[in-house]
Parts: C-alpha cells; structure tokens; sequence
C-alpha cells in the first residue's frame, strides 16, 4: 500500500505539526475573526494562505506515498486534521484543565445589543454563554472586544476597572448577562447605536493570566 517510504514519513511528520499548528488553545481565534468553520481557513490573513498551503502539501504528499486507495486514505486524513484539534481541547478541559483554561464560549449562542441613552451616552446588553468544564469553580474577569473587523488596534468593550467578575460553577454551562453603560463615542461603538451583534471575540483574565476564545 506504502509506494514511497520518505513520501509517507514526511507526510505524517507535517500532518502531526499541523494538528499542533490548529490546536486552538490557549486562545480560541485570533481577533477580528469568528469561529465558523472547523479547519478554519478563511484567507483573511497571510498566515491563512500558509496554513491551506501547509494543508494541501501535506496531503498531496500522503497521496503521492500511496500505491491504492488514495482517495479513500486521504479523506480520513482530511477528517482527522479537522477534528483533531479541537477534541484535543474538549479532552483536556474536561480532564487536567483548571481555572480559565477550563472555560469554553459559545459565540452562536451569545450577543449584544446597543441603545442610546442620550447624546453621550450608550447602553450594551450582552448574553454571554460560557461552559466550565472543570470540576472547580472558577472566578474570572470579562471583558468583550468591540465588533470591528480587520481594524489596526482590537479595542476592549470595557476599561479595566469596568471588567465584569464572574463567577462559574463547577461542570455547569451558564447564561452571563452584562449590562453596562458607555461614552457614545468610545472607540468603534459610535456607529452602533440602536443595533445588535454577534460576539465574535471575548477576553477573559485570571490573576495575570488571559485568554482570547
């Protein structure tokens, strides 16, 4: 079945570093993209590209090793890269994961909506959904990211005095709901008033530690 030896191994050496590349933890995506689609390439970046590229390399060339049933080995291959990465997550946040490490987001279940006040001043409402997978609770400081897409700076809905603290119970998904009261014109947010959004990027601290999910 193995036609090329040096083919087969240095295919399954770069499928191995791709599992490693699209592992996403600790931070989930990266800013001003939202989690839709399992492998994740979207192109909206130049690391994209190189990722699909690294993608298509790695299975041309386990193609390429094969003598039979090519086409069958190599969809497999393309099923385990997708789901790989992210049952490498979901099992370790179930088992040695602690603290924020063990919080996951669901950004299709959550959003904001944004009312004006008055001339200066703006009302957010965000539902937030957020799972702790560990056996312990968690305590944590949340902050949002404005909805801006493929902005220089990625600002923070809140300053850091404004941060919410939550608290998760242990093994339990639950419903954060986030009420504040901003500048109309703070960052991003004055073209939003009166309107609703997905969340597509949430900030989360312990201590001195962060996550992105």
């Amino acid at each position: 079945m193995i036609r090329n030896k040096w083919l087969f191994f240095i295919s399954i050496v770069l499928f191995i570093i791709f599992i490693f590349m699209r592992i996403p933890f600790p931070n989930v995506y990266r800013l001003g993209t939202s989690g839709d689609g399992i492998l994740l390439f979207r192109l909206y970046f130049v690391s994209d590209v190189l990722y699909l590229l690294f993608f298509m390399i790695t299975i041309y060339l386990f193609a390429r090793s094969l003598s039979k049933r090519k086409v069958i080995l190599s969809i497999v291959v393309i099923i385990l890269m997708a789901v790989i990465p992210h049952n490498v997550v979901k099992g370790y946040q179930y088992t040695f994961a602690n603290g924020i490490d063990a919080v996951s987001f669901d950004p299709d279940e959550s959003s904001c909506e944004i009312d004006t006040i008055d001339e200066d001043n703006l009302e957010v409402n965000c539902n937030l959904v957020l799972k702790n997978h560990s056996s312990k609770d968690v305590e944590l400081m949340l902050n949002i990211y404005e909805p801006l897409f493929m902005q220089d700076e990625v600002s923070l809905l809140f300053e850091l005095e404004d941060e919410e603290a939550i608290t998760l119970m242990s093994r339990a998904t639950h419903q954060i709901e986030i009420n504040k009261t901003i500048t109309k014109y703070y960052d991003g947010f004055s073209g939003y008033s009166n309107s609703s959004f997905n969340i597509q990027n949430l900030h989360i601290r312990e201590h001195n530690k962060t996550r992105d999910l």
